[in-house]
């Protein structure tokens, strides 16, 4: 365990000369997100090794592939140019009609889903009720399809993805206009993000509320500076409404206590899914996980038919089940693991590196095309790729959206 450990913090170190002294670029990008990504998952096999004693073999086999993926993410930044691109998105035409018709559709959908989902189980209850009522078991009810289809790939792509990058967009396109629509968007958006009963999509919304009254006064690629006194008022403010989201969501530690106890617990249940809840778990169902055998790449085949359309079954129900939780609910395998069970150790040593060197295109292509909804897309994508854990994963959340974009504004790019 230690010579993994010392390899995966020389990796950790390399990574940050590489990327703060010799590529010097400023702007995060697509690859530091998925490397963020990576490192969490090494840091938090780290933790599970030292308090699950009863799973040395399989801990030590998920750290193991957590540095040599890792070592592979790494070994990329070997090959990263220094960029230094100028945007100029306020110069190009706007097409107000079809703003407008995307406004439409992404509040009135917010509204349709949020109105659905109060009627289906909260109809007749009192405002104290809703907000004391288990958000946890409606989440699962809309992942397995169990109390009826409700669209959930359909509802990641508007609710989760393409609201924030709306509001990201109108916040940088119009930068002294469109107040109502953006206020509007943000409410609608949170209120289905609340009755969706998840915790990411409201980070990634807080994020992008940030970072969009932050580039507002972004004019001709001059950014404005970040207020870190700002910073630190919405982080508070973020961190405490998610604590009492946990409670809501029935996953806090211990909600009978109040004051800095609550809080503690609320931080150390938010670190602890961000950091060790994966690997952990991963750890602990290794047996289970590696008696599958997959063929060649089948895990992720058949978790990418689970985006097609009507109620569909996928491992990490099964997963979610051997870990003692309930068939509806959700376990994934962590980037190493998952690369592992379908490819071997060559997949956890070359898959990151090229999955990395597709990101890294498609940003340096997107700062050429200087569009700004896949500028917009770009930075909601920085969230979304911290947890993308197989390409099924990578595409739900994001990542069909992304490519929509990229591939339409590179073939308009190309008309031109």
């Amino acid at each position: 365990m230690i010579n993994y450990t010392t390899i995966g913090c020389l990796c950790l170190i390399t990574f940050l000369f590489l990327r703060f002294v010799n590529i010097k670029t400023k702007s995060v990008m697509l690859i530091d997100s998925f490397y963020f990504g990576l490192a969490s998952y090494f840091i938090g096999a780290v933790i599970a090794n030292i308090f699950l004693t009863d799973f040395s073999y399989a801990s030590h086999q998920v750290l193991k592939l957590s540095v040599y993926a890792l070592f592979s993410a790494t070994l990329y930044y070997f090959f990263v140019k220094k960029r230094d691109y100028q945007l100029s998105l306020f110069k190009d035409s706007k097409n107000s009609n079809l703003i407008f018709m995307l406004f439409a559709t992404v509040a009135g959908f917010n509204i349709f889903f949020s109105l659905l989902i109060y009627q289906n189980f909260f109809a007749g209850n009192s405002i104290s009720q809703i907000f004391s009522g288990d958000l946890l078991y409606i989440r699962k009810m809309i992942t397995s399809g169990e109390n009826g289809y409700y669209f959930p790939g359909l509802i990641k792509q508007v609710r989760d993805v393409l609201a924030p990058t709306l509001i990201f967009y109108l916040f940088i396109r119009y930068p002294s206009g469109k107040n109502f629509e953006i206020s509007f968007l943000i409410l609608t958006t949170f209120i289905a993000i609340f009755f969706g009963g998840q915790r990411g999509p409201f980070i990634v919304l807080m994020f992008i509320i940030f970072l969009g009254q932050t580039m507002r006064k972004h004019i001709n690629g001059i950014p404005s500076k970040i207020n870190f006194f700002k910073l630190i008022v919405f982080s508070l403010s973020t961190f405490t409404i998610l604590v009492y989201l946990n409670q809501i969501l029935g996953r806090s530690i211990d909600s009978e206590v109040g004051g800095s106890e609550f809080a503690m617990n609320g931080a150390i249940q938010i670190l602890f899914r961000f950091f060790v809840e994966v690997p952990s778990s991963n750890i602990i169902a290794y047996e289970f996980i590696t008696d599958q055998n997959f063929a060649f790449g089948q895990l992720w085949i058949n978790d990418l038919k689970t985006l097609l359309p009507g109620p569909n079954v996928s491992f990490s129900n099964q997963l979610h089940s051997e870990l003692g939780g309930s068939f509806e609910g959700n376990a994934v395998l962590g980037f190493p693991l998952s690369a592992y069970i379908n490819f071997g150790l060559i997949g956890v040593l070359f898959i990151p590196f090229l999955f990395m060197h597709f990101l890294e295109i498609i940003d340096r292509k997107s700062y050429q095309i200087n569009s700004a909804f896949l500028l917009s897309i770009r930075y909601v994508m920085l969230f979304f790729l911290l947890l993308s854990y197989d390409p099924a994963i990578f595409l739900l959340n994001g990542g069909l959206v992304l490519l929509s974009v990229f591939i339409f504004e590179l073939f308009r790019t190309n008309l031109k």
